[in-house]
């Protein structure tokens, strides 16, 4: 009965209860136990005292006394294996209580390590994401300004862009016009560089 009633807490254990449950459980088992075993040390010492009072009537009826006083040794021998057996079993349970609650204890803490290691991983992400938000952010506000600002310039570039452009064309029409050409000026396009800067040619 006893065996019994431990394979069905362990079998219950699959279930994952909470530890409360666990303990209530344990100590459910071990009063069940105990009370077993009282029951077992009440049933001995009953038959010890029967075995001794039926000796004792079988010696009123003419029962030698040697085999009186054997049948008292058994059952006070069986009295005391009964009791420390009954020792041995409290002894057996407490341990096993006693390993219960590390292993429930030490449950509790691997939990509690592996929520800690999840918060610390959420954390993490959160502030990535967070970084990588703001950078976007201040890229698109930079790229925005960058632009915003060159808008305004880029137009006056391209005028003044323009306007040497055109300039350029206008001297070189002039250096190399036929009817410019009257004073033997050697053509544009021999000219060196300095002969060009000289006259205020584009060079």
């Amino acid at each position: 009965m006893v065996v019994g009633a431990s394979a069905v807490s362990r079998g219950g254990g699959a279930g994952a209860p909470s530890s409360r449950e666990l303990t209530q459980d344990a100590r459910a088992r071990r009063g069940r136990r105990r009370q077993a075993q009282c029951m077992f040390v009440h049933a001995f010492s009953g038959g010890a005292d029967g075995s001794s009072e039926s000796g004792e009537d079988g010696s009123d009826g003419g029962e030698p006394e040697p085999k009186r006083r054997r049948l008292n040794w058994l059952g006070s021998n069986v009295v005391r294996s009964a009791a420390v057996l009954a020792r041995t079993l409290v002894a057996c349970e407490e341990k096993r209580e006693r390993q219960h609650r590390e292993v429930l204890e030490l449950e509790e803490r691997r939990l509690r390590l592996v929520e800690e290691r999840t918060e610390v991983r959420r954390q993490g992400f959160a502030g990535l994401v967070s970084a990588v938000n703001s950078l976007s952010s201040a890229i698109h506000a930079l790229v925005s300004d960058h632009r915003s600002g060159d808008s305004a310039s880029r137009q006056n570039q391209c005028n003044d862009k323009w306007d040497n452009l055109l300039r350029d064309y206008e001297s070189r029409a002039t250096a190399t016009a036929p009817a410019t050409n009257i004073r033997g000026l050697p053509s544009y396009w021999s000219m060196e560089q300095h002969q060009r800067k000289n006259r205020n040619l584009p060079y």
